[in-house]
């Protein structure tokens, strides 16, 4: 019975219980009237009528769970006695409000003093026994409800009238729909009867229901004679009258579907029908509705117009040009016999295509379309017309927009005309014109015209550069003006005229008095009298000055190849020698007369080797320390490097070379004494050396790489080294990349042994060339790793063995915790029904031991929740379910949580949330890590310290921090803060209680969301923690409700 009155205190509604128990004192016992009308039918059973508290409780609940009426009762008075959950959402007043204090009439009444009196309600239900209808009734808020009420009296024990109980509902949006419906059906009604159109309705069986005055027009009969007639009757053609009905019921509509109907007398009209079927909410057909045109005006218009159409087609087909009509889309809607001609396609395959499509240059086309639609009009644009065949007409296109009566744009009228000759005739004459005046430029001389009076009427771009002045300063000027010898000038002219040319006269021009040679010749025109002269006027002050360049060239060259201490041959391309210096002559100990006119290949020991040599020189252009040994007169052969390069001869213009021979014998010696330092070396190495050739085909090894493949170095070179290796196609790859890359390094191969053995080796390798940069091979170095790859493999096993430990243990802790909640949770509501005084009252000292047992209980909950959590983000299954969360009042309640623990340290706690701050998140989640950031800010503050929490909008994301005064986190510690179990050194000394996972929950709930986590923190100086998350989840592409891996 305690627990029952418990839970009665504290259900929904427990106010409004206590003022019922409060306002029914002084009515009459339930028990007694029970037992002096004993006769009666009861309504509710004996057993729940129990003693007063338990019928305040029981009438309690019944009011609060009554939500879909609004149920209360009244006095005789009319003050307000009961007053259910229904009610108060309903009216918008709470029971407290109401109950002992307002009348319901004066309190929601809507309609002045008149609906706040009216008795007619409640005399009807004393004197009828109930009384129902619909109020005007206005909320607390002030909107104005429309209500459907039943009142019926209520009576004492003795049977006298004791007050009225009143349900009620809110109406409003049933009565505006009642009223719209109304409205609608005026509406409908008013138009189908003010419609121009004749109308006419019917039931499914085609039997008419109504029609309008139109239609009474149409068929000369009244409404009363057309309305219950069949509406098929009236058609000539009854079966097809009955056949569109059947596809009316069948399809739900059909549109313009000519009949002709009977009139009175005989006469007939004919119409255009449309017709739909009218089906109600449920999907059932209700109705017929037709619509009905009379075509009999519509019939004459139409053969008017084909008359006019045939008329104005026959003048448009006569017309020269061809005509094109285009709509306002560009899509061509018409053409005439001659467009069909001229593009080689029929009418019906140029009508519905786009104009801009028929013209090689569719991007002018679509030009001039997008103009006339803009301007009206274009006017003579020439295209390319490009017919069926694929040829190419050229022709001159004028359009022109016509509009419709209702003003707008529509279509356009393009008229085509074949300008292929006229065009070519213009684009050749053009070609002539350029191509004379491209001529005329291009000359190397300065070309001058002039007219028989010798006035210049035309220059190239020469003459103007060798006078300095301009094309329109030179003409109309004198031509023999323009030398320094106007009279020796005009000579050469006459003489030109009389015998129709002059050649190399020798002038100089007035202007830079350059030296010039200048020919003349007599210009014809087409009746091939003289028109004038051409006049060619060449610079030779240059040729001149070459020859005297050339000639100091040719010496400068001379004593260069004289003084050079190299031996330099001039070789043509017969091999025979043509040229030597001094030092070549020296060199091999020939004079020069004996070394001209022989073969340079029989200067050297072997001619073959020589002979090459000059051929590839020949051959590439070029050749580079080709090797030989020379054979010198009177002394003992010497190895000699041979550099060469061929050159054009401007004498002969026959290709020649030119060699140069330069003793290497010093460097034979040095290189020789370098290779065997470098075998030293190469044998000393513990890593397998081996090189290749510029193909990978092994040409030398040392010691250490004969034992680890297990084979002779005379075994190994002239093996393709990918052969050596159990993955061929892995070691080619490898091959392939250092010849492409020229360096790789630390590649895993297995070798095969000679004993069928192999050994795993790491390979590096790089290409070498010549000291002339010419790729010569590979130098790769290997290294045994075959013991390393077996500890790797033994590292793996235990790492897999640690990983499966790790997972047993988070198995194990998951199901520890999962056991102990269950009982820990039972605890701690036994133990708050014991300080609740369920289990009798309690001594100070007992309550205060209980609090001690109550919030340890509540710690090592909070400890399993921790435990839970951790094991569930191990597993990856914490999901975040998105929605709007307001932050103000999640972290209000966050922090109300903490207040205790707050004041019993002593500290001083400020919140700074920005108004309206909300993002879409977990609100569990965001709960659970606010609470972990506050926690740990209270835990690690000392007393008279200060905890701030704030949180504010910055851009797209949402900032929230906690700051404290507490003991403060190393620097060197605080990468480890977000880890599991993390404890700082400085939280171990003090001996400050935790688990260590509370960081590590927020860190996972922030990223989780999308955000980041940090701190600021120093020894002594306090830390702040700061969280940045996305206000929205679309703003960093978060998924919907995704999976959160640990």
């Amino acid at each position: 019975m305690m627990n029952a009155e418990r839970s009665w205190h504290d259900a929904p509604g427990c106010d409004e219980a206590r003022m019922v128990r409060r306002n029914t004192r002084s009515m009459p016992n339930p028990r007694a009237a029970r037992g002096r009308h004993a006769g009666r039918p009861p309504f509710v059973h004996p057993s729940w009528i129990g003693d007063e508290r338990r019928s305040a409780a029981l009438t309690s609940s019944i009011l609060a769970a009554t939500t879909g009426y609004a149920l209360f009762a009244t006095d005789q008075n009319g003050t307000i006695m009961l007053w259910s959950q229904g009610a108060a959402k309903l009216y918008g007043y709470a029971a407290s409000a109401v109950l002992g204090t307002l009348s319901w009439w004066d309190m929601c009444a809507a309609g002045g003093e008149a609906a706040r009196h009216d008795p007619a309600p409640l005399a009807t239900a004393l004197s009828k026994g109930s009384w129902s209808g619909t109020v005007q009734r206005t909320r607390r808020n002030g909107d104005r409800l429309t209500i459907s009420a039943v009142v019926t009296p209520l009576r004492d024990d003795t049977g006298r009238p004791a007050g009225f109980l009143t349900m009620s509902r809110d109406v409003t949006a049933e009565s505006r729909r009642m009223e719209q419906l109304e409205e609608a059906h005026y509406s409908a009604t008013a138009l189908f009867a003010a419609n121009v159109v004749p109308l006419a309705t019917a039931d499914p069986l085609g039997i008419i229901t109504d029609v309008n005055h139109p239609m009474e027009v149409l068929t000369g009969r009244t409404r009363d004679e057309l309305v219950g007639t069949q509406v098929t009757q009236y058609a000539v053609e009854s079966q097809r009258a009955q056949a569109a009905l059947r596809d009316l019921v069948r399809n739900g509509s059909f549109t313009d579907r000519e009949f002709t109907v009977r009139r009175p007398g005989g006469s007939t009209v004919s119409v255009l029908l449309s017709a739909s079927a009218v089906t109600g909410r449920d999907g059932k057909l209700h109705g017929l509705l037709a619509t009905v045109q009379d075509l009999t005006e519509q019939e004459g218009l139409r053969e008017h117009l084909q008359q006019s159409e045939a008329y104005y087609r026959g003048l448009i087909e006569a017309a020269a040009d061809g005509l094109i009509t285009v709509d306002s889309g560009g899509v061509i809607t018409d053409v005439t016999r001659q467009v069909c001609s001229l593009s080689g396609s029929d009418r019906n395959e140029l009508i519905g295509a786009q104009f801009a499509d028929c013209f090689r240059d569719r991007d002018t086309a679509q030009h001039l379309v997008d103009q006339v639609l803009a301007e009206g009009a274009a006017r003579d644009t020439e295209l390319e017309l490009v017919a069926g065949d694929e040829s190419v007409k050229r022709v001159s296109v004028s359009a022109s927009a016509f509009r419709r009566p209702a003003g707008q744009q529509a279509h356009f009228v393009v008229s085509v005309r074949d300008v292929t000759e006229p065009a070519a005739l213009r684009d050749r004459l053009s070609h002539e014109r350029a191509y004379n005046r491209m001529i005329i430029e291009a000359s190397a001389n300065g070309l001058v015209i002039t007219d028989l009076r010798n006035r210049i009427t035309d220059v190239n771009g020469t003459m103007c550069q060798l006078t300095g002045r301009s094309r329109d300063e030179l003409i109309g000027t004198a031509l023999p003006d323009c030398f320094a010898e106007p009279g020796a000038a005009t000579d050469a002219v006459h003489r030109a005229l009389m015998v129709g040319e002059v050649t190399n006269c020798e002038l100089s021009l007035a202007a830079k008095h350059t030296a010039v040679l200048v020919n003349l010749s007599i210009l014809r025109g087409e009746a091939a009298a003289g028109a004038g002269l051409l006049v060619s006027i060449r610079d030779v002050s240059e040729q001149a000055r070459l020859r005297q360049d050339l000639a100091a060239q040719q010496a400068y060259t001379r004593a260069i190849f004289e003084s050079s201490v190299v031996a330099l041959f001039i070789i043509g391309n017969d091999g025979i020698v043509t040229d030597v210096n001094e030092a070549a002559c020296r060199f091999t100990g020939y004079s020069r007369h004996h070394l001209l006119g022989r073969r340079f290949s029989g200067l050297f020991a072997d001619a073959a080797a020589a002979r090459k040599g000059v051929a590839r020189a020949f051959g590439e252009g070029q050749v580079a320390n080709h090797e030989l040994t020379l054979a010198p007169a009177g002394r003992p052969e010497l190895p000699v490097s041979f550099n060469g390069g061929m050159f054009v001869d401007p004498r002969t213009q026959q290709r020649s070379l030119i060699a140069a021979v330069r003793d290497i014998t010093a460097e034979k010696a040095i290189e020789e004494e370098l290779h065997i330092y470098t075998q030293s070396l190469y044998g000393a190495t513990m890593d397998g050396l081996v090189l290749t050739d510029q193909v990978g085909v092994i040409t030398d090894v040392n010691r250490s790489m004969e034992e680890l493949t297990g084979r002779a170095r005379e075994d190994l070179i002239g093996v393709a080294v990918e052969t050596c290796f159990t993955e061929r196609d892995r070691a080619h790859d490898f091959v392939t990349a250092v010849l492409r890359e020229g360096r790789v390094a630390d590649v895993e191969l297995t070798v095969r042994r000679s004993d069928g053995g192999s050994t795993v080796l790491w390979y590096s390798a790089a290409t070498f060339t010549d000291r002339h940069g010419k790729l010569q091979g590979i130098f790769a170095s290997a290294r045994d790793i075959t013991e390393r790859k077996k500890f790797e493999v033994l590292q793996a096993s235990m790492l897999e063995r640690a990983q499966e430990l790790d997972r047993a243990k988070s198995d194990f802790v998951s199901r520890v915790s999962h056991e102990l909640r269950s009982p820990l949770t039972s605890v701690l509501g036994y133990l708050e029904l014991i300080g609740e005084g369920d289990a009798g009252p309690l001594t100070k000292e007992q309550r205060r031991m209980l609090e001690v047992v109550a919030r340890n209980g509540r710690r090592l909950l909070a400890l399993i929740e921790d435990l839970l959590l951790l094991s569930r983000i191990e597993a990856g299954s914490v999901t975040v379910i998105f929605e709007p969360v307001r932050l103000g009042s999640l972290i209000q309640g966050v922090h109300e949580s903490f207040r205790p623990a707050i004041h019993a340290g002593q500290l001083t706690a400020r919140v700074e949330v920005e108004p309206g701050l909300e993002l879409d998140g977990d609100r569990a989640q965001l709960e659970r890590m606010v609470s972990n950031l506050i926690s740990n800010a209270v835990k690690f503050t000392p007393p008279g310290g200060e905890v701030d929490v704030s949180a504010r909008r910055d851009r797209d994301d949402v900032v929230i921090q906690v700051r404290d005064t507490g003991i403060g986190v190393p620097e060197d510690e605080q990468p480890g803060l977000f880890t599991r179990f993390f404890r700082s050194s400085i939280s171990m000394e003090q001996e400050t209680q935790g688990t260590g996972l509370g960081l590590f929950i927020v860190k996972h709930v922030v990223e989780g969301h999308g955000g980041t986590v940090g701190v600021v923190s120093a020894p002594g100086a306090g830390s702040t923690f700061t969280a940045r998350l996305p206000a929205r989840r679309n703003s960093r592409s978060q998924s919907a409700d995704r999976e959160v891996a640990a």
